[in-house]
């Protein structure tokens, strides 16, 4: 047996187990990252096919996709393997990314066998990597278990959670009256291919006969069950078996089960003569394994619960954020006559404690991916794999500090931790970063962008509710020019309301300011002053909130303002946001505005340090006015050491999965240091970092080319 010695021993090479691993070995220690399947990649991998989401998707998480390395990874599969939808490049954009770090060494095909605890650590782990019939026997200090099912955490003894609490065990409203052994179930992703010719189908005799199957009634009624799913006739989520199951110990029967429905569900799709268009599809993939949701939850010094996304209180040990809803499967899945899902919306945004991410009563062991510290009801939110990765990013980190400085998980120096997050450009919500004012210099640029959204589209009708948001730097705002059109040949009156909200992060409005209304002239097209009388709204938002009229139309734009998004009514309770009585959902339909009064300076070079870097209550970002001979100068005076800047673009935030390239993403600029200048060109990710290591003068960024806004935009620029 070889035996080999590294820093940090990572189990699972998911996306959390990559993260973790990336997180430590960047910053110079050793790292064993161990996986027992031939590619990398776990849910989202080319085996599973699940997508790598996180807080974005939920609509009162606006601003709130990952960042990090976790947001590094996710743009390196949506710029490879999503644009031309190709397993093989998904298989590569993981393995590059993980190959690209030096301390990492890599074992495909590796399963752990056993594990070797005493007193209350973990001293080795053996594991045998198939194909090659070695074995290896891993030495670490600390390990980080990042398994899915925490394999390691388990067989070292690790206190954990299986099932579902009861209301009692942590005074959830959402959890069931008594405790029982249900968890969520997996499902066994699937996908088809349209065909120039009819194609037929024969049933598999080991595939169910779907019309003769209980739930056969459900297919198609309801929302949860629509046969064409966000991705055309694959990927059927709902398509669930297992939480009433032992989801590690059953997980072959599982397997079994689900291999039965979905070629007996595809037979159900191409011959019931009840899906019309379904002539020339043919089943392309069936995954070979199940995508599990939950089976093993490990106990760390804290448990986050219900009450913690809903109430979200202020960790002072806050290092990662959530912000999917609350997610609970239905634990017969597919045999389960209720709903698929009990999806239930939230605040948005919310803060996970470092204390999640160890060991209750292991003392050299981290968790990453969907088995951190959450009762059952809460890990309907954290579940989700960027998420978990995010949690998994800090765990690397984290365990990194262990080894430097010789302590353990709980003894980890919090303010080192905090710093090196921000350096990866982690997000913690609310939290600042913390920037080295001392370093700050003289920052101007070539022009700043008004506050308004002028670039007018087409217009809307506004047939349904719709809303503006305007956050303000300013106690009050007055009023506000909007675009309207009266297509009616007589005057009509336009009500409105304006709201406020009582959360800086969550874009909510909860509470009403003042009801108004406007009267259009006949015919009349053009810009209105709105009056808003908004107060008590510095550093947070107003929204307005446009009343349904037949007879009026909006102004609007295909380009967001950042900061200033807008709303469509959404009047289902299960799928967009609906909370607080509010109901309504991120808009593509971007209201035209201008002459926002009082006049705010929202986009000026001072958010670029301001320990921000991205929307929370403001806007934080600096915009250009234009795209032409656009720049930013640093004045350092007669110098200054400058180690490395670091330059925070915006790589849209709004969308787990925004549409490439992101307009707002700067893609091509120059960067030039004392005279040198380094030319950049094709970039993909959010944050770049130019390595100086010597005393600076002077410093001029050059965007030269986005992804088609009318203008530059930067959140941040980090200096070191």
């Amino acid at each position: 047996m070889r035996q080999i010695h590294k820093d940090i021993t990572v189990i699972g090479g998911g996306v959390a187990g990559i993260c973790a691993a990336v997180a430590a070995a960047r910053k110079g220690v050793s790292v064993a990252l161990v996986h027992n399947r031939p590619v990398l990649g776990g849910n989202a991998s080319s085996e599973i096919g699940v997508f790598i989401n996180g807080a974005a998707s939920y609509n009162a998480s606006v601003y709130a996709r990952e960042s990090g390395i976790v947001g590094e990874l996710v743009n390196k599969v949506l710029n490879t393997s999503f644009l031309y939808d190709s397993k093989a490049l998904l298989d590569a954009a993981f393995f590059e990314f993980v190959y690209a770090e030096k301390n990492i060494e890599l074992f495909l095909n590796t399963h752990v066998t056993e594990v070797e605890a005493l007193d209350n650590n973990i001293k080795s782990v053996d594991a045998v990597q198939l194909g090659s019939e070695n074995t290896f026997k891993f030495i670490s200090p600390i390990f980080i278990d990042c398994s899915g099912d925490g394999s390691v955490a388990f067989a070292a003894g690790a206190e954990y959670m299986q099932g579902r609490e009861g209301k009692d065990t942590f005074g959830e409203s959402l959890a069931p009256d008594e405790a029982d052994d249900y968890t969520q179930g997996g499902t066994l992703f699937w996908s088809s291919r349209k065909m120039d010719h009819p194609v037929k189908y024969t049933r598999p005799s080991f595939a169910y006969d779907i019309e003769k199957m209980p739930f056969r009634d459900n297919i198609g009624r309801k929302e949860q069950h629509r046969v064409v799913g966000n991705n055309g006739l694959s990927t059927l989520w709902w398509m669930e078996y297992g939480g009433q199951c032992d989801t590690v110990h059953d997980n072959e029967e599982i397997t079994n089960e689900l291999r039965r429905l979905v070629y007996g569900f595809w037979d159900y799709v191409k011959n019931s003569g009840k899906f019309k268009g379904t002539e020339n599809y043919m089943l392309e993939s069936v995954a070979p394994i199940v995508g599990k949701r939950e089976s093993r939850r490990f106990k760390g010094d804290y448990i986050l619960t219900q009450s913690d996304i809903y109430d979200k209180p202020d960790f002072p040990d806050a290092v990662t954020t959530g912000g999917w809803v609350v997610d609970c499967h239905a634990p017969f899945g597919i045999y389960d006559e209720g709903k698929a899902s009990n999806w239930v919306p939230h605040r948005g945004t919310y803060n996970i404690p470092y204390r999640c991410l160890y060991s209750v009563n292991i003392n050299n062991l981290f968790f990453g991916g969907r088995i951190i510290s959450t009762s059952h009801v809460a890990h309907g939110s954290t579940r989700v794999i960027a998420t978990g990765a995010a949690a998994a990013e800090v765990s690397g980190t984290a365990a990194y500090l262990c080894v430097k400085n010789g302590v353990s998980p709980r003894d980890v120096n919090f303010d080192e931790l905090h710093e090196l997050l921000v350096r990866d450009d982690k997000y913690i919500m609310g939290k600042k970063e913390g920037i080295n004012h001392e370093l700050i210099p003289k920052i101007s640029a070539s022009s700043v962008s008004e506050y308004e959204n002028t670039q007018l589209t087409s217009l809307f009708d506004l047939a349904e509710k719709h809303y503006l948001a305007l956050p303000s730097l300013t106690d009050k705002l007055d009023s506000v020019d909007v675009y309207v059109k009266n297509n009616a040949d007589t005057e009509t009156t336009l009500f409105y309301n304006v709201y406020t909200g009582r959360l800086t992060e969550s874009y909510l409005p909860t509470v009403l300011l003042q009801k108004k209304e406007l009267t259009l002239p006949a015919g009349f097209e053009g810009y209105m002053t709105f009056a808003l009388d908004a107060k008590g709204i510095k550093d947070k938002k107003a929204y307005v909130e446009f009343l349904k009229n037949d007879d009026v139309a909006l102004g609007i734009s295909d380009f967001a303002l950042t900061g200033s998004p807008s709303f469509e009514y959404n009047d289902d309770e299960t799928m967009g946001i609906y909370i607080d009585g509010v109901g309504m959902k991120l808009s593509d339909k971007n209201v035209c505005f201008k002459n926002v009064l009082p006049k705010q300076p929202m986009f000026g070079t001072d958010n670029l340090t301001n320990d921000y870097t991205r929307p929370y209550g403001t806007a934080n970002a600096w915009l250009s006015s234009a795209k032409d001979n656009e720049w930013i100068k640093l004045d350092f005076g007669d110098g200054k050491y400058i180690d490395e800047i670091q330059l925070v673009f915006n790589d849209d935030l709004t969308r787990d999965r925004p549409v490439l390239p992101p307009s707002t993403l700067i893609i091509d600029y120059d960067i030039i240091i004392d005279g040198k200048k380094t030319e950049v060109r094709d970039n993909i990710y959010r944050k770049k970092s130019h390595k100086i290591g010597d005393v600076v003068k002077k410093i001029e960024i050059k965007p030269l080319k986005n992804g088609g806004h009318p203008y530059f935009e930067m959140f941040g620029i980090r200096l070191y």
